[in-house]
């Protein structure tokens, strides 16, 4: 079941809507604002494109928790270099993530799973507000790591 951002419900049927073949990998992972800029057209503007992706995305979802399975999605679509610009709400001067497509993307293929269907958004904003709280440590750790495997 997908809903759109008001609730309706768009599609109960996911392996219909596979018409556009494509792999996540072409699209994800998001590496600069403007790829951002760019995918948020798209899925503002094709809405069949849109299903295509939550359905495949759905795929990633874990059954552990909600938190798990934001995790899981958000290291897919995003590099951290991107989410660093970017707080839930929009606080620090940067620029507020709740606001993207791309947040009811992820809200909506998560809710696919029957275990998280009846979520109010708020549940899914908690894990993902300290993912995006995370993406400068994750940076450094990830910076760090790699001079350290140069020597």
């Amino acid at each position: 079941m997908i809903l759109e951002s008001g609730g309706t419900l768009i599609s109960s049927n996911l392996p219909n809507t596979f018409q556009e073949a494509f792999i996540l990998d072409e699209i994800f992972p998001i590496k600069s604002i403007n790829e951002l800029e760019d995918l948020e057209q798209k899925i503002d503007f094709d809405k069949q494109f849109r299903l295509n992706i939550i359905s495949k995305l759905t795929l990633l979802v874990g059954t552990k928790s909600v938190g798990d399975s934001v995790r899981k999605l958000m290291a897919k679509m995003f590099e951290d270099k991107v989410l660093f610009e970017f707080s839930l709400q929009g606080f620090k001067k940067k620029k507020s993530f709740k606001l993207c497509k791309v947040y009811r993307l992820l809200i909506d293929a998560i809710r696919v799973h029957p275990k998280f269907q009846n979520l109010i958004d708020r549940e899914f904003d908690v894990p993902l507000a300290i993912w995006l709280a995370h993406a400068k440590y994750r940076m450094i750790n990830k910076n760090n790591y790699n001079t350290a495997t140069m020597e």
